[in-house]
């Protein structure tokens, strides 16, 4: 079975803080407890995200973005569940290329395809030595967590969503 949070206050936090980042897509830069990383979705397209360290993880969240935010708008989420125990997994889907500390993935966007980029996080962050993995999104991040989900043998523990449509861009559940 999945923990995915260990309390009542830690689902409160949660909530709050997909509440606040679906508020605005500013956020400040990441922790030095975080560092750059960078893996291959289907089509060899290269993407970009950022890894947020919990000593001794041993489950991982990856945290999918809304439209037309990018992976920076969870950073400051990223940071509370790595401080909770969770090796926590940000990152840019297709075409988003807001550089900085945020970074720039390739290919073109097409929402059709995030799925896969939801997909391709989860095996990279399995490939960090954590066997179990939920993925939290908001809308079309949202969107792309049930639909990866629901792909056989996705493997992934557990999913949580806010305001994820039934369909966006080709995308649908």
């Amino acid at each position: 079975r999945f923990r995915f949070v260990r309390s009542s206050a830690a689902i409160a936090v949660v909530v709050v803080v997909l509440a606040l980042s679906a508020c605005g897509p500013s956020s400040p830069p990441p922790s030095s407890g975080s560092r750059p990383v960078s893996f291959t979705a289907s089509g060899g397209v290269e993407l970009e995200g950022r890894i947020f360290e919990a000593e001794g993880a041993s489950a991982g969240i990856v945290l999918a973005h809304l439209q037309p935010a990018d992976q920076s708008s969870w950073f400051e989420e990223a940071e509370t569940l790595a401080d909770e125990g969770y090796r926590t997994l940000t990152f840019n889907f297709r075409g988003y290329c807001p550089g900085g500390d945020a970074g720039c993935s390739g290919g073109e966007t097409d929402l059709a395809m995030l799925w896969r980029d939801v997909q391709a996080a989860v095996r990279y962050l399995r490939s960090t030595g954590i066997p179990r993995v939920a993925v939290i999104g908001a809308s079309m991040g949202g969107t792309a967590a049930l639909v990866a989900a629901a792909q056989p043998g996705a493997r992934i523990g557990a999913v949580a969503t806010l305001s994820a449509p039934i369909a966006i861009g080709g995308l649908a559940v």
